[in-house]
């Protein structure tokens, strides 16, 4: 296997999941597409990890282990750079793959030269593998009961205009993909894998499965569960101004080759008013210290000039910083003023 370039590399990241990688890794090497390579890239983990990997006696399983904690972003890119499959796809060490998986997905993009990307229903499943919700695209948009093969570029709009409609689990992608446009961006913690798929809409076709292919395993150690889901707005602070930072790095960057372009930036300027305002304002309903809405709202700010010319930017920024009673003054004030 070592000589032999296989058709897929799974790239299977890790730190200090023993336990469940077993599961992990076992669900990819079951595929009943055979002609893959899996590297697991050892975050530096301190548990029985290594152990676990060398029991599985298959030249197919490549073990690579960071000398220190490198990050979680920059340990997928390590995976990534080692992957010499014409495709590639991503499993974290908590995920399983159902058989059929990769040899569905590897049969799209070779009919399909066009796209660059695709990706599928799922079943999400608790830490002991009981399936909570069945056949689903829960947290990944809108549920969709229809195989499809969609333009890059319509589906890029739809995922600047709203949530990330990719679990990570379920995609793979071309090595051409890769090359092109490289790894990672390494500036995100949250939004690592939105940015990529945007990314590679940008130039590639996408398409999408109907059929759940991949269990996403939901506890609360997970990202999910940690940053990106609680309260009104299923996202906390940090990760929201890191999305919309995303969705504006793409218009940025790649502006040249997205088609109306300029319609897009006044979307997501609408966006970022909106969600900003929406976002503050749940907050302090929630209870949250006024403070810490105060910060999300400056850094909204400097990440989002515009937001200085919005009212309602004024408007929440007040509410949360000025005392009860002082808020109450102000609003009879400015409601005199307009009568």
């Amino acid at each position: 296997m070592a000589n032999r370039v296989p058709v897929v590399s799974v790239c299977l990241p890790t730190y200090n999941r023993a336990t469940l990688l077993r599961e992990s890794l076992s669900s990819v090497l079951g595929q009943t597409f055979r002609d893959l390579e899996v590297i697991v890239s050892d975050n530096a983990s301190e548990d029985d990890t290594e152990s676990v990997v060398r029991s599985f006696a298959d030249p197919r399983v490549v073990y690579l282990k960071n000398a220190a904690n490198v990050g979680a972003v920059p340990n997928i890119n390590r995976s990534y750079q080692q992957a010499r499959g014409e495709f590639i796809a991503f499993c974290p060490d908590d995920d399983l793959m159902l058989p059929e998986n990769l040899a569905r997905k590897v049969d799209v993009l070779r009919k399909h030269p066009s796209v660059g990307l695709v990706h599928s229903r799922f079943h999400v499943i608790d830490e002991h593998g009981k399936i909570q919700h069945f056949n689903t695209n829960r947290g990944h948009g809108r549920e969709r009961d229809a195989d499809a093969v969609e333009n890059g570029q319509v589906f890029l709009r739809r995922m600047l205009a709203g949530p990330c409609e990719v679990n990570p689990v379920s995609a793979v992608f071309r090595r051409d993909c890769l090359e092109k446009l490289g790894g990672l961006d390494e500036t995100l913690e949250y939004s690592d894998d939105y940015e990529y798929w945007m990314r590679i809409a940008v130039y590639y076709d996408v398409a999408y499965l109907a059929t759940p292919l991949v269990m996403w395993r939901s506890h609360s150690q997970t990202l999910t569960n940690r940053f990106l889901v609680g309260g009104k707005t299923g996202i906390s602070p940090g990760p929201l101004v890191e999305q919309m930072r995303c969705k504006k790095n793409i218009l940025d960057r790649y502006g040249k080759d997205i088609r109306d372009v300029e319609d897009l930036r006044r979307m997501l300027r609408e966006q970022v008013t909106e969600r900003t305002a929406f976002q503050a304002d749940s907050l302090l309903d929630e209870g949250a210290a006024r403070r810490e809405v105060c910060r999300f709202l400056y850094r909204m700010g400097a990440e989002f000039p515009h937001l200085f010319q919005e009212s309602v930017y004024w408007k929440v920024l007040a509410k949360a910083a000025l005392p009860t009673g002082s808020l109450r003054t102000w609003k009879k004030i400015r409601q005199s003023i307009s009568h």
